[in-house]
């Protein structure tokens, strides 16, 4: 999983130098150069947002993970106290009946 992040990341990398690679300045016209520079302008945004969407997904991801867990852990906590509380009760009751059946 790992390597095939740095593959995507090395691709990324590869693209973005090719888009972003100077022409030679002298070859183009002003008009030329920023229409290109706007194409560029606009990879460039839609890069940098899909990183951040990722980035941002990713930590929603970590933090939904991390609150499953702890709710999982409260409902661990309190199913075994109860659990506890019940066995407690039904000795206590067992006891009681016992003594009663004594009495009689």
């Amino acid at each position: 999983m790992r390597e095939e992040d740095e593959e995507k990341a090395r691709i990324n990398k590869n693209f973005l130098k090719e888009v972003f690679q100077r022409t030679d300045p002298v070859s183009g016209d002003a008009a030329d150069d920023k229409t290109r520079q706007q194409e560029r302008l606009v990879v460039f945004n839609e890069y940098a947002s899909d990183a951040m969407l990722q980035r941002l997904s990713n930590l929603l991801m970590k933090q939904f993970v991390e609150r499953e867990a702890a709710l999982k852990l409260l409902v661990q906590k309190y199913m075994d106290a109860r659990l506890i509380e019940k066995t407690h009760i039904k000795t206590q009751f067992k006891a009681e009946n016992e003594k009663l059946a004594a009495l009689a």
